[in-house]
């Protein structure tokens, strides 16, 4: 992994800064991958993409509109040394986001639906994190989140393109994630890839099992 140069950017409210790192380069080595296709790779880590303020509570992308400079090392964080990292939203947050309509299109609506997605799904992901509080982990843990996740997953549906090999996987996987096994299955059958073969015969393993959860496929 080869760190590239620190980016900062402004809120567009209240102009308080935050900065994020950026990668040169990296690698999947030691990564897993899961079947709702988050990856957890040590050596290529995530950056948010959207914030929020830690003063005005402003939601914001962090893209070209926001940014205001970037240095390479700590050295030259001279002008910078106040700005907090940028940082990932929370479950809450995502919804708050959606709500506040922060997205202009249908690709940045589908980005904060698939991390709201990934946030609920971590509650499997992370089972030790969890149980502490829930006791066995599930992905929601109330009637409203309920209704919250299957709006969501429904939604991210509506987005997706059944003539798009990849898109018809993921909806045969959110169909599975709603319990609908035998639309997964249905979907499924309906792919003659030979690349994902190997997924195919894991996912149909989960329908059999009728497990709507999430589960690790590398």
């Amino acid at each position: 992994m080869k760190p590239g140069p620190t980016i900062v950017y402004q809120c567009p409210t209240c102009k308080k800064l935050v900065t994020n790192r950026s990668l040169y380069s990296g690698n999947t080595f030691g990564a897993k991958v899961y079947s709702d296709k988050k990856q957890i790779a040590p050596m290529l880590p995530e950056s948010p993409a959207i914030t929020i303020c830690s003063d005005c509570k402003t939601i914001y992308w962090l893209n070209e509109t926001n940014e205001i400079g970037e240095y390479d090392d700590v050295a030259d964080n001279k002008i910078w040394n106040y700005a907090e990292k940028a940082r990932f939203l929370t479950l809450k947050e995502y919804f708050m986001a959606l709500d506040q309509k922060v997205y202009t299109n249908p690709y940045d609506e589908f980005f904060i639906r698939n991390w709201i997605l990934w946030c609920f799904n971590d509650r499997i992901r992370e089972p030790g994190k969890w149980s502490r509080f829930f006791g066995v982990p599930k992905v929601y843990t109330s009637e409203k989140k309920k209704t919250l996740w299957t709006e969501n997953n429904e939604k991210l549906i509506s987005l997706l393109d059944l003539n798009d090999v990849n898109e018809k996987i993921m909806i045969a996987e959110l169909s599975r994630n709603l319990g609908r096994f035998e639309r997964c299955v249905e979907l499924w059958n309906s792919i003659d890839d030979a690349d994902v073969r190997w997924l195919k015969v894991l996912v149909l393993k989960e329908c059999e099992k009728k497990n709507s959860n999430v589960f690790q496929i590398r």
